[in-house]
């Protein structure tokens, strides 16, 4: 027979797997809730991050359109020194210059020099 101090000691170490066992899901438990909340930190971040460079792509998409406007380009050239050529500056090389009527230069429409000769 066995003594009661043998009995104690062997009934206490009975329950020790399920003590570890239950120890260890808790542990996994609280250990999920931890990296949940890590990760969903994380997420908005991430969440306003993007928030931020969407709004500074529409802030730089807006600037480029404005400085690719006609208006821009034509102040910036000016700035730059460049001005608008005279009608007679443009001269198609091999092709004799052929001669334009008075009143073409008054309005937008392009003079072409076979648009009066019929074929």
């Amino acid at each position: 027979m066995k003594h009661a101090h043998e009995r104690d000691a062997a009934g206490s170490l009975a329950g020790l797997p399920l003590l570890l066992a239950a120890t260890l899901w808790v542990f996994a438990m609280v250990w999920q809730k931890v990296e949940a909340t890590s990760l969903g930190y994380r997420v908005t971040a991430a969440l306003s991050q993007v928030d931020l460079l969407e709004s500074r792509v529409g802030e730089l998409q807006t600037k480029l359109e404005r400085l690719r406007s006609p208006d821009a380009l034509a102040a910036r050239a000016y700035i730059e020194g460049l001005r608008p050529l005279e009608l007679d500056a443009l001269r198609v090389i091999g092709v004799p210059a052929a001669p334009r009527p008075f009143f073409s230069r008054f309005h937008l429409l392009a003079w072409s020099p076979n648009s009066g000769r019929h074929s």
